[in-house]
């Protein structure tokens, strides 16, 4: 049920990257003002990769993530995990990093233009990482 539950979340992260990210890109172009409704959607897309990493530690060691995968404890079953698990990583400190930077700026144009910046390096982690789901 959980691993059901980490999948619709990562779904759910997705669209609101693509949106804050689209959001943060028009306020950066058009000049606009960074209020109260961007600093929520910045902190939410954070606040949806905590979960997601939460999650993704816990079926990890419960070993529900991937029960095809991890039939046994041998190394090669459980590389793809800990590559997962580290780009993960990356990828939410590359997010937290962006966030806690902008907002030491004053100026909202620099605030979008680093949390489009950032937050892109990170939602282009995850893609790859679910990218290699597939391969």
């Amino acid at each position: 049920m959980l691993f059901i539950f980490h999948t619709a979340l990562s779904l759910v992260y997705l669209i609101i990257a693509i949106s804050s990210i689209i959001k943060f890109y028009i306020g950066w172009t058009r000049k606009k003002e960074f209020n109260k409704l961007d600093k929520a959607l910045a902190t939410t897309l954070l606040v949806t990769l905590y979960m997601q990493m939460l999650m993704g530690i816990y079926l990890f060691y419960t070993n529900l993530s991937t029960p095809v995968v991890i039939q046994n404890n041998s190394l090669e079953d459980r590389f793809w995990p800990v590559e997962h698990f580290f780009v993960m990583f990356f990828s939410i400190l590359t997010a937290q990093i962006g966030f806690i930077y902008s907002q030491n700026i004053k100026k909202s144009t620099n605030k979008f233009k680093t949390l489009v910046i950032y937050y892109t390096i990170s939602f282009i982690l995850v893609v790859f990482s679910l990218a290699m789901i597939l391969l």
